[in-house]
């Protein structure tokens, strides 16, 4: 379901109806981040009220929650048969301490629900899922599939059914259960030198693909080494103050997300932000709890305009009020830049929210470039595919998606490329090296 759509208040509603068709409710809620524990324990508290015995499985949120889920596990064994939901994050959920104690109710009526499950299939989680404690189990996501981990995308569908209920971003949009939002996109120019690196990192990464399996770990280095080169481009920052100048005058730059890829970007950004009059704060993984919901609250006051979030702010959190995104970082991943997209669609009732604003940045070639050969322009051409395949998402979701559409079009003629529909198809993104990026 996408994001903003329900899922949250649709697997509330379907515990409510187990509840009442089992008799009781045992549950286990995992999710990968601890400000989601606080959410859920919220949505549970206000659903089932004194009905339902929450424990936090987080020492920052719960500090006794071991004797708690003990206390718990006594009780049962004295044949006092509480409900109880035991709120799990994902890096505690894998602990042979947690699987032990759940094991230790034996009850064989545990209901298993796992919120953004495309964080949960990895090895140290399938830990617990292997087990076979579950009988009942619910996934929630708004991008189920890991694109570049198929075998995981697999055990996903094995663990959770293959029959999933679907709501489409089209459709939550089209019936207003989101707002509509315009796409705008800005080309970033690599430097010479930028597009050089690029370039050898490419063929590095193509040697390695053929000497097989053994040189994975090298390989998978080099991918990121180039994705950084694309996220950290150079002309990026002075392609966002270009941005943001532009639209100050349009009351485009409150309630703003921007994302970037590192540190050092981070800094620049609101220097140039306050250079500009417009107030921020940084969201990253070094905040707590507190501090966060002090930010959003800030944010939807407009006692700051824009939030700067560097590997944060992707999925999990709810911030009705923001409405303008700025794409300065991404990935060719479709999982993050949807849910990315997702922080900014929700409605917002209070503030009166018609529609959103995205602006991405897309990177190119440097202008006026001649290859040196065709290794190197099938390289060139490969980096603006992945590019385009991000925006032509978008476009096709926008309101304004004839202007969006004709202004990829325009860049991509000036660089004399063309693509196919097949070549821009979101599921067909294997690189012409051979790997993925």
């Amino acid at each position: 379901m996408a994001t903003g759509t329900g899922k949250t208040f649709t697997t509330v509603s379907a515990l409510k109806r187990f509840k009442e068709t089992n008799g009781k409710l045992h549950c286990v809620v995992g999710v990968p981040l601890i400000s989601l524990l606080v959410q859920w324990q919220k949505e549970l508290q206000s659903a089932f009220g004194n009905e339902l015995r929450i424990i936090v499985a987080s020492t920052s949120v719960e500090p006794d929650w071991r004797k708690n889920i003990t206390d718990l596990i006594v009780k049962r064994a004295l044949r006092m048969d509480i409900d109880f939901a035991i709120l799990v994050p994902y890096v505690t959920l894998s602990s042979e301490e947690l699987i032990n104690k759940i094991q230790r109710f034996n009850l064989q009526d545990i209901v298993f629900l796992a919120d953004e499950m495309h964080n949960l299939v990895t090895s140290r989680s399938m830990n617990l899922l292997d087990s076979g404690i579950f009988s009942y189990r619910l996934g929630l996501s708004a991008t189920p599939v890991r694109l570049w981990a198929p075998d995981e995308s697999a055990i996903v569908k094995q663990f959770f059914g293959d029959d999933p209920y679907v709501f489409t971003l089209e459709r939550a949009i089209k019936e207003e259960f989101l707002v509509p939002f315009n796409y705008y996109v800005k080309p970033v120019h690599l430097t010479i030198e930028e597009f050089e690196e690029y370039c050898n990192v490419s063929k590095e990464i193509g040697r390695y693909g053929a000497m097989g399996e053994s040189y994975k770990d090298p390989t998978l280095n080099a991918l990121l080494k180039r994705a950084r080169i694309k996220k950290n481009a150079e002309n990026k920052l002075l392609a966002l103050s270009s941005v943001v100048q532009d639209n100050k005058t349009g009351q485009n730059m409150h309630h703003a997300l921007i994302y970037v890829d590192n540190t050092e970007m981070l800094e620049n950004v609101q220097r140039m932000l306050e250079g500009q009059n417009i107030s921020s704060s940084k969201f990253t993984g070094g905040e707590d709890i507190d501090r966060r919901s002090e930010i959003i609250d800030s944010l939807r006051d407009r006692n700051i305009d824009a939030i700067v979030a560097m590997k944060c702010l992707d999925e999990g959190v709810d911030i009705p009020s923001a409405r303008n995104a700025f794409f300065v970082s991404s990935n060719t991943d479709p999982r993050e830049y949807i849910q990315r997209l997702g922080r900014v669609l929700r409605l917002d009732k209070e503030s009166n929210k018609t529609h959103a604003n995205i602006f991405d940045f897309i990177v190119i070639p440097p202008s006026g470039i001649r290859y040196r050969d065709i290794a190197e322009r099938s390289i060139a051409r490969n980096l603006v595919r992945n590019e385009v395949i991000r925006a032509k998402f978008f476009y096709e979701l926008s309101q304004n998606m004839e202007d969006a559409k004709d202004k990829i079009e325009d860049i991509v003629g000036e660089l004399g490329m063309t693509f196919t529909e097949e070549e821009l198809d979101i599921n067909n993104r294997k690189e012409l090296d051979g790997t993925i990026e």
